[in-house]
């Protein structure tokens, strides 16, 4: 019925009228009576204007604005009954564009506040991770069939240093994928530090032979991951600071090319003279010299090769940085 009542009106009527969108038919009918009141009201004021015109200046002029002024009043007041009409479905609107709109701006600190948190990274940890776990599997096998206990049990704690990071790469991955849960950073870089700490404590606890050289290797693998467990927990009490997200990488990359300079010495020619290779399992193995001068000269060349690896590390980072501050300064000096 108010469809068919709407469509018989003036255009003019109908033009106010749909601008209201009305649905009950009594209010319809009730406004679209006053929306002609104040169309014949204006076309009276306009008219009255134009007569105006053509006389002079007096006081006639101020008729026509006092009821122009009425009618924009009036039809001002009519806007407004309706929208007090409407003010509850204004009310229960507010609170759903509100919450739309902290989504959103959820969203985008989100994505903004964790630049070095993306989703190529957390693939190549959960790569890398798993790749280390399906290692410890095979090793702890051929503990088994070699009958090595202290294979066995070496094994099963890099499986669980191992599991560890693939939960920090799994929820990381979490994060950024849309419409799933959202795991508070403090909770990743939670786990991410009990990682840290169960791998310094595998590589600084482990002793198989205390007069093996991978002793000293280890020990010397431990300032590394020493720098990530300090870096972690600074990273713990300011979320948004870049300086201990830069000196953890800092302390990932020496803890990579350490990690490819401990395979090169154990498991190539570029071994120490008078020095070898034992195992008693996949995953269990020291290394033993011929005497002990070859011992000391065992531990001195690892501690020149970290030395090496410290110093093309802060060639390295000098190096960006120096790029870095003359990009920006360029930038600057343009501006």
């Amino acid at each position: 019925m108010c469809t068919q009542f709407e469509d018989d009106l003036n255009e003019d009527i109908k033009l106010l009228v749909g601008i209201l969108k009305l649905k009950e038919f009594v209010v319809l009918v009730d406004r679209a009576h006053k929306a002609k009141e104040l169309s014949k009201a204006k076309r009276k004021v306009d008219s009255e204007a134009r007569d105006t015109g053509k006389k002079p200046m007096g006081k006639s002029f101020s008729s026509p604005s006092k009821k122009l002024k009425e009618f924009q009043s009036r039809a001002s007041a009519l806007v407004g009954f309706s929208g007090r009409d409407k003010g509850k479905q204004h009310l229960s609107l507010r609170p759903q564009a509100t919450s739309v709109a902290s989504i959103k701006s959820a969203s985008i600190f989100k994505t903004k506040e964790n630049p070095f948190s993306s989703s190529p990274s957390f693939i190549f940890v959960s790569i890398f991770s798993l790749s280390i776990f399906l290692n410890s599997v095979v090793s702890i096998f051929d503990a088994f069939s070699s009958k090595d206990r202290v294979g066995t049990v070496l094994q099963l704690q890099v499986l669980s240093l191992a599991l560890l990071f693939l939960l920090y790469s799994a929820l990381g991955l979490l994060n950024n994928k849309k419409g799933s849960y959202f795991w508070p950073d403090p909770v990743l870089e939670l786990v991410l530090l009990l990682a840290f700490v169960e791998e310094f404590l595998l590589y600084y606890l482990q002793r198989n032979d205390t007069s093996g050289i991978e002793n000293r290797y280890f020990d010397l693998l431990c300032v590394p991951i020493a720098i990530c467990v300090v870096s972690t927990m600074l990273e713990l009490r300011s979320n948004r600071s870049i300086y201990s997200k830069s000196v953890r990488g800092i302390g990932l990359i020496l803890h990579g090319t350490w990690f490819v300079q401990m395979g090169f010495s154990f498991y190539t020619n570029l071994m120490v003279h008078g020095c070898s290779l034992h195992e008693k399992s996949r995953g269990n193995y020291t290394i033993k010299c011929r005497s002990h001068p070859d011992y000391h000269r065992a531990r001195s060349i690892a501690t020149l090769q970290f030395n090496c690896h410290l110093a093309l590390l802060v060639v390295l980072v000098v190096g960006m940085l120096s790029l870095i501050g003359k990009r920006n300064g360029v930038a600057v000096a343009n501006g």
